[in-house]
């Protein structure tokens, strides 16, 4: 048991930060006086696919990894309470998400791409890993994933604050991110997938993918009055990003406290963009 939890059990804290992890949850629900709360934004999880890269500018190729990768897999390991899949390159629950073009898993499908594209053999792509435990897991079961494709997956395990420098200087062919943010499509397509953001631009975001195939609807439904169709240009975005393979979707890892009994929020939490169970006037202790 972490220090937290103990001081948490012997009633020295009433609110604490949980482990984003199943069997963590799992076990702190059977636990007197340990009341779970798992809410959104969560922190989106997507790998982004470095088309600056050879082989990787490929679409082939590409698609070849995501045909590759089971996603299925990776929210077993984290859990479906903590960690949902996700369908689109927006995250689940943000005002735009569309989950019409979706990649499946297909090991003989990314066996015949690899091959079509002229690497029978194999290919080896090179990625930048932090170390912390909510990345290098991760990336650990898609490299398992991917060498059933024939494709060799190099990590460089780095501390976090070095994995944040080199993916931004296009040293990394895949880079594994996860990111919260204000919950519509804007945020999430500006910041990761227009040309704007591309890394090492004068302009640059988070943009690891070097995509470029969606700027005129994205920058089209940021001007659109009417939401019908600023929703439209938000989907035609996500199905060309989508078809392009400029990144995977994965998984939403959820935010995860406990509170404990006596402790009431005043209100039901539903979600909290601070990422933390808002204190308010309306909160108060019970004896």
């Amino acid at each position: 048991m972490t220090r937290s939890s103990l001081a948490f059990t012997s009633g020295e804290l009433d609110l604490m930060y949980g482990k984003r992890e199943q069997r963590w949850v799992d076990a702190a629900r059977r636990r007197a006086g340990f009341n779970v709360d798992i809410f959104q934004p969560g922190e989106y999880r997507l790998l982004h696919i470095n088309q600056s890269m050879p082989p990787l500018d490929d679409i082939r190729v590409r698609r070849a990894i995501a045909a590759a990768i089971n996603v299925d897999d990776l929210v077993r390991f984290v859990g479906q309470d903590v960690g949902p899949k996700g369908c689109s390159v927006v995250p689940p629950g943000y005002l735009g998400e569309d989950c019409t073009a979706r990649y499946t898993y297909d090991l003989a499908k990314a066996k015949a791409l690899l091959a079509e594209a002229g690497h029978k053999d194999g290919i080896t792509i090179k990625a930048i890993v932090s170390n912390i435990s909510a990345q290098q897991p991760f990336m650990e079961i898609i490299q398992a994933q991917l060498a059933k494709a024939g494709i060799k997956l190099e990590m460089q395990i780095v501390d976090h604050p070095t994995y944040q420098s080199q993916t931004r200087k296009d040293l990394s062919g895949l880079v594994f991110y996860g990111a919260a943010r204000f919950p519509i499509a804007d945020t999430y397509l500006s910041e990761f997938f227009h040309s704007r953001a591309i890394v090492g631009t004068p302009t640059a975001a988070t943009n690891f993918s070097h995509c470029s195939v969606a700027d005129k609807e994205i920058e089209q439904a940021r001007t659109e009055a009417v939401s019908d169709r600023q929703k439209e240009f938000w989907k035609q975005a996500q199905l060309k990003i989508m078809d392009n393979v400029c990144a995977i979707p994965l998984f939403e890892l959820r935010q995860v406290w406990v509170h404990a009994a006596r402790l009431d929020f005043g209100y039901e939490l539903k979600g909290a963009m601070n990422l933390a169970p808002p204190i308010t006037e309306a909160t108060a202790l019970k004896n």
